[in-house]
């Protein structure tokens, strides 16, 4: 299996505003070759708040290494089979290691994506047992979907991950904004590069909490930068920033319990030889 080496490239932002190459409409397409294989190295901190009316806040700070291997096996087009496979992995709490059940590392996990690079298919319960915030650090760093035809710099597109048609949630929508545009083309070592921009700021209402008569309310603003190959979409890397909030509610709208992340950042970037 060939395995591919992209560079992600440190260039002020403005620079690569000021050499955008597209002449054109750009229509990107999630299709990397069958067979071709990348590794990425991912990295993330943050730190995590409880609080509980009363009490002083508990805090920890959060740190996350691993490297990640996506392995295309093909056909592409509307569907793409692929596996994903997480190693070395070290989640850390205040400087101590946590647990990482077997079932998540090394394995090598069955996905299928859309030619959007949406994850459409997956197994649920690959990541069952995981300490907390793992989910939302791997979150972070997924994929930010392609319009669904051609853009030019500038163009906006709904980014919103596509609606899991086995979800029953009764979750009541307040706010749900999950924009994409590109805002460069550049080229690097022979290769033209989309950058891509993502601003999301959503706030739901959940009634079908465990606690009965309770309800939990979650918040999520994130800023994410993508670079993707221009010729299959294939990622290049990531940087992004995550504040998040979930609130415990009674029925009279006091917040009871609520769990913050105010200031995980992560990045992916392929991994150097």
């Amino acid at each position: 299996m060939r395995i591919a080496r992209f560079p992600v490239l440190a260039v002020p932002l403005i620079a690569l505003l000021a050499t955008a190459l597209l002449a054109e409409p750009l229509a990107l397409v999630f299709e990397p070759e069958a067979g071709l294989e990348i590794t990425y190295d991912l990295e993330a901190k943050g730190t995590r708040v409880m609080r509980v009316p009363g009490q002083a806040p508990v805090t920890a700070k959060i740190g996350f290494k691993a490297q990640r291997v996506d392995a295309f096996e093909g056909p592409g087009g509307a569907k793409m089979a692929m596996t994903r496979t997480l190693k070395d992995i070290r989640l850390t709490e205040d400087g101590q290691r946590q647990e990482i059940p077997s079932s998540i590392r090394d394995k090598a996990v069955a996905f299928t994506a859309d030619s959007r690079g949406n994850i459409i298919a997956v197994d649920k319960e690959w990541a069952a047992g995981a300490p907390e915030g793992f989910g939302d650090i791997l979150n972070l760093l997924e994929t930010v979907p392609f319009g669904t035809g051609p853009v030019e710099i500038g163009d906006k597109w709904d980014a919103s991950a596509p609606e899991d048609p086995d979800s029953k949630s009764d979750a009541e929508i307040i706010k749900d904004v999950s924009e994409g545009q590109i805002v460069a083309i550049y080229e690097s070592d022979g290769m033209q590069v989309a950058l891509i921009q993502q601003h999301v700021d959503a706030e739901m209402l959940y009634k079908d909490t465990p606690q009965e008569g309770l309800n939990m309310r979650a918040s999520l603003r994130a800023e994410i930068l993508q670079s993707n190959r221009v010729e299959d979409g294939a990622l290049l890397g990531i940087k992004g920033k995550l504040y998040q909030k979930i609130e415990v509610v009674s029925p009279q709208g006091a917040t009871l319990l609520s769990i913050e992340m105010p200031d995980l950042e992560g990045t992916l970037r392929v991994a150097a030889e």
